[in-house]
C-alpha cells in the first residue's frame, strides 16, 4: 500500500512538472513575439504545396509590434502588419487590403492557449533541431474531434517558436510551418520592415466595421446561434465573443460578422441579406486546415470559416436560425 501510495506521488509530482513546463514555454513564446527582433527564412507545407517566405519581425522604441512577410516563391505577396492595422500587398492585381487589427474581436476573444483549456489536454515530446537551434517540442491535443490540435518547437532560451503542426484528433497533419534559418538582431531598422508602395498603382480595399457592445447583441441581432443541445447543432466549448456590422467592398449590403471561441480555435460567420439577382456558392470548401461552409436560408448567405474540422463549421451554420 505505501509501495503504491509512493508510486502514485511521483507520477501526480512528474504530471505537475510537465504542466508547468509547458506553462512556462507557452509564457516565454507569447512574450517573445511582443519583445524580440528576428529575421528568417520560413516554409509553409501544406499537402503536396510548399511556399517560403521571408519574415522581418521588429519591436520600435515605443515597444510597438511590426512585421512584413514576403513571399519568395509563387506569386509576389506581402503583407505588413503592426498593432492597428493590417496589410495585405497585392501586386498581380494592384490591390492593398487593409484591415484594422484594434477591434473589440481582439480584446473579448479569450486567448487561453496555457493548460487550463478545459477543451485540450497538453504535453511535453523531447527535443529537436530546428534553423540551427534546439526546441522543446509542446503538444496541444483536442479532447474530441471539434477542434484541431498543434505541436510547437519553441527554443527554451528565447522563446521562439521555431516549427509549428496542425493536427486534427487522429494525429493527421494539415499543414506545417518551420524557419530554415533566423536570427536576432539587437535592432531592426524601420526601412526593413515598412513597404515602399507608390499609391497611385493600387488600388486601396478597405474593410469597415460598425461595433456593438456584446451585451446589445440580443437587442440589435436577428439571428440566434442555438447553444449545444442532445441534437448536436453547437459544438461544446465554443463561446460567442464578438459581434459586429461591417460594410464589405463589394457586398450590397451590410455584413453581419459573429465570432465563436473556445479560447485557442475560432470561427467566423458572415450573414449577408440577398439584395442582387447574383448567384451565390453554397457547399464546403476547404485550403490546409481552413474550412469553410456556406448555404442560403431566408433569403440570407450564411459562410462560416475557421481553422477547425469541417464537421465543426457546418455545425455550426446549420445552427443559425433567423428570428424576424
Amino acid at each position: 500500500m505505501k509501495y503504491f501510495l509512493l508510486v502514485t506521488c511521483l507520477v501526480c509530482s512528474s504530471l505537475q512538472a510537465s504542466v508547468d513546463e509547458v506553462d512556462a514555454l507557452l509564457n516565454k513564446m507569447v512574450a517573445a513575439d511582443k519583445s524580440l527582433n528576428f529575421e528568417g527564412t520560413l516554409v509553409y507545407l501544406q499537402g503536396s504545396h510548399v511556399e517560403t517566405m521571408h519574415v522581418v519581425h521588429a519591436i520600435d522604441e515605443m515597444g510597438g509590434v511590426h512585421e512584413r512577410v514576403t513571399s519568395l516563391s509563387g506569386d509576389t505577396r506581402e503583407v505588413y502588419l503592426n498593432d492597428k492595422h493590417l496589410f495585405a500587398i497585392m501586386p498581380r492585381t494592384g490591390r492593398i487590403v487593409v484591415e484594422s487589427r484594434q477591434t473589440k474581436a481582439e480584446k473579448q476573444a479569450p486567448s487561453n492557449v496555457y493548460p487550463g483549456n478545459k477543451n485540450y489536454d497538453y504535453g511535453l515530446h523531447g527535443t529537436e533541431r530546428i534553423a540551427g537551434r534546439n526546441c522543446r517540442v509542446v503538444s496541444i491535443y483536442p479532447k474530441d474531434s471539434f477542434r484541431f490540435g498543434y505541436r510547437f518547437c519553441i527554443e527554451e532560451e528565447t522563446g521562439l517558436l521555431l516549427k509549428a503542426l496542425t493536427q486534427d484528433h487522429a494525429g493527421k497533419t494539415y499543414e506545417q510551418m518551420m524557419y530554415t534559418s533566423i536570427s536576432l538582431p539587437e535592432s531592426i531598422s524601420a526601412d526593413q520592415y515598412i513597404p515602399v508602395l507608390k499609391a497611385k498603382e493600387y488600388e486601396l480595399q478597405k474593410s469597415l466595421q460598425k461595433e456593438p457592445d456584446l451585451k446589445d447583441l440580443v437587442k440589435t441581432s436577428s439571428w440566434v446561434v442555438q447553444r449545444f443541445s442532445q441534437d448536436n447543432i453547437l459544438p461544446p466549448g465554443f463561446d460567442l465573443v464578438f459581434h459586429s456590422m461591417q460594410e464589405v467592398p463589394g457586398a450590397p449590403g451590410p455584413v453581419e460578422h459573429f465570432v465563436l471561441s473556445d479560447g485557442i480555435a475560432t470561427m467566423s460567420v458572415f450573414i449577408s441579406e440577398i439584395l442582387t439577382d447574383t448567384p451565390l456558392e453554397e457547399g464546403a470548401g476547404q485550403s490546409g486546415c481552413m474550412n469553410m461552409y456556406s448555404r442560403i436560408t431566408d433569403n440570407f448567405h450564411v459562410t462560416v470559416i475557421g481553422a477547425v474540422p469541417e464537421k465543426t463549421i457546418q455545425f455550426v451554420a446549420k445552427s443559425l436560425h433567423y428570428r424576424p
